[in-house]
This record gives structure tokens, C-alpha cells and sequence, in this order.
């Protein structure tokens, strides 16, 4: 444990209020640095709101924040963390980053750019799951093999089927004459966008060669080419 001698300073001595707080403090005094001061609680409530739902927060929330923080202010700011939670906003401002890396958009882009009619419904999708605090484990399975998992009612057939718009989205070369040719690279592309949010590497690049140093050869990519194979993709253009 960090060893310090703060009886001279009790302004120190207080400052911490969890065990990693006194980590930290350590660090600093011994750089003798100091820390700062409290933010006011007009900027506690404007980097809770930016941080959570992505909005500032509005003048009466503010006011609001400022009187109720005069009398109890940790019992304020997990009123208002929880409330943020609880919020539709909060599934909005997250999900997002995992729309990123999941490239949606609602059109095929490349040569020939035609549009996704129904890709909201995988963007609301995630905003949900977001929202209703969906394990990460499941919220994967959905994703990838939402078709193949058990159901109970119609409503999450539904969902799941959604949830494989995962594997639909993203660029596709339809100008591509050769139907074997298109086939290959939209599993590639399938391939790269799993192992991307997944494992946090690409796998593409074993299309054509061993990874240099990446445990990860082509017989593994051919294998999960193999299972992106037999699966049918339904696109969701206008015209399939």
C-alpha cells in the first residue's frame, strides 16, 4: 500500500475517498503535485450528460443539479447517472460505436451504391440492446447466429433475424460478373468484420497467406469460410 505522511497537510489526508484514490494521491505526492480542486457541479452534470447520452445537459437540469448538489451531491450524481442509464439516449450515444465498428450504413456503397431500405432495423436493434443492458455474450450470438438460436415467441424470432443483419450490411461490389468471384469476397468481408469486433484483428489477410505473426494460418480462415459459405445472405436492396 502506498506509504504517506499527510499529518501536516489534512487537506491531503482527506482528499481520498476509495482505496485507488489513495494510489493516486501517492503518485502525486510524490511528483510533488497536488490535486485539483472539485469541479462545480454545472461541470460534473455537463460530462456526465456529454459522456452518457451525448447531449448537454438543459438550464433546468442544470439549476436542478446545482440546489440538490448543495445538500446531498453524491446522492445527486447517482440520481442523475441512473437516470442517465435509464434513458433512451444513452442506448443512442453507445450503440454507436459499435454501429462503427460494425460499418453500418444503409447503402452497399462501392461501384454501383444501392440502398439498405430496412438497415434501421438492425441500427435500432443495437440501440435496444444497448439500452436494455444485453450480455455481450449474447448480443454476439444474435449477431452472428441469431437464425440458428432457440426461440420462444415470435417477437424474438424476430429480433434474432434482425440481429443477423450484422452479416448483411457493409460494401459489396455489385458489378462483379463472376458469381464466384462476388461469393468469396462478401464472406471475406464477412470474415474481416467478425474477427475485427471480435477478436480485434483481422483475419482477411490469410485469404491469401499465413499471418507473419499472428498465430492465425489460412487453413483457419478457409474453415470459417466454410461456415459463411453455407449460409445465404439476403442483402436487403431494392432489388433482392
Amino acid at each position: 500500500k502506498p506509504s504517506l505522511s499527510l499529518k501536516r497537510d489534512s487537506h491531503l489526508a482527506s482528499w481520498p475517498i476509495t482505496e485507488i484514490d489513495k494510489y493516486i494521491l501517492a503518485g502525486q505526492v510524490e511528483n510533488g503535485l497536488e490535486p485539483s480542486g472539485d469541479a462545480s457541479p454545472n461541470t460534473i452534470l455537463r460530462r456526465l450528460a456529454l459522456d452518457l447520452i451525448g447531449l448537454p445537459p438543459t438550464p433546468d437540469q442544470i439549476k436542478w443539479f446545482e440546489d440538490k448538489s448543495q445538500q446531498d451531491p453524491d446522492q445527486t450524481i447517482q440520481h442523475v447517472v441512473d437516470a442517465y442509464l435509464k434513458s433512451e439516449q444513452f442506448g443512442e450515444r453507445w450503440g454507436r460505436h459499435w454501429l462503427d465498428v460494425a460499418r453500418f450504413a444503409e447503402s452497399t456503397g462501392k461501384e454501383q451504391n444501392l440502398t439498405f431500405p430496412n438497415a434501421w432495423r438492425y441500427r435500432n436493434y443495437v440501440i435496444d440492446s444497448f439500452n436494455k443492458d444485453k450480455p455481450y455474450d449474447r448480443f454476439i450470438q444474435e449477431q452472428i447466429a441469431g437464425d440458428l438460436l432457440p426461440i420462444k415467441t415470435d417477437e424474438e424470432w424476430t429480433e434474432n433475424l434482425i440481429a443477423t443483419g450484422f452479416l448483411a450490411i457493409g460494401s459489396k461490389t455489385l458489378v462483379e460478373e463472376n458469381r464466384r468471384q462476388f461469393e468469396m469476397d462478401l464472406i471475406d468481408e464477412q470474415i474481416d468484420v467478425t474477427t475485427r469486433v471480435v477478436l480485434g484483428l483481422s483475419v482477411a489477410c490469410a485469404r491469401c497467406h499465413d499471418h507473419k505473426f499472428d498465430a492465425i494460418p489460412q487453413a483457419d480462415y478457409y474453415a470459417m469460410a466454410g461456415i459463411f459459405q453455407s449460409t445465404k445472405t439476403y442483402f436487403g436492396t431494392h432489388t433482392t
